[in-house]
């Protein structure tokens, strides 16, 4: 059975799409923000991985400095690592709050990446919608039921055979 645009089912799945995007990119972006705070870290040793695009990235083991004392961390660097000729600093963000828990780089860019989707389905959810009541109020000033799937036309002969 084909449903049309005004599908509860469609609406349903939309809806829920957009509250489980615009939740994770909350989460993801309040994430980023408690790494409000960067110090230097050095690379104690890593591992030169080459990328399809002919890149190099070090998965790379850090060593970070917060208030004396030292704590580690590991991650992707750009680049390659300081055995294969890579810089042996890299920038490590953190929480003030709870240090031990840095991230090596720039900010991440998921939370964008996430808040954009969750954005479009919910525009597509109001283009459905929309669409949805203009039908409905449109059958309605016409004074035709919408077009079900048993009465859709269904090729070159849809008129019923004559007597």
């Amino acid at each position: 059975m084909r449903r049309g645009p005004g599908s509860p089912g469609l609406f349903a799945f939309l809806l829920v799409l957009a509250l489980i995007a615009a939740t994770a990119g909350y989460v993801m972006a309040e994430e980023e923000r408690a790494l409000s705070a960067a110090t230097s870290g050095e690379i104690v040793s890593g591992e030169t991985d080459d990328l399809a695009s002919g890149a190099e990235r070090c998965d790379a083991s850090v060593v970070y400095e917060v208030d004396g004392r030292e704590w580690r961390t590991t991650g992707l660097a750009p680049g390659p690592c300081p055995a294969d000729g890579g810089s042996e600093t890299i920038e490590v963000r953190y929480d003030p709050g709870s240090p031990y828990g840095g991230k090596l780089g720039d900010p991440d860019q998921g939370p964008l990446g996430v808040a954009i989707a969750a954005a479009l389905a919910a525009l597509l959810l109001a283009v459905l919608l929309v669409r949805s009541v203009l039908a409905g109020r449109r059958s309605e000033e016409d004074g035709v039921a919408p077009r079900s799937s048993s009465t859709a036309p269904t090729g070159m002969y849809d008129d019923p055979p004559r007597s």
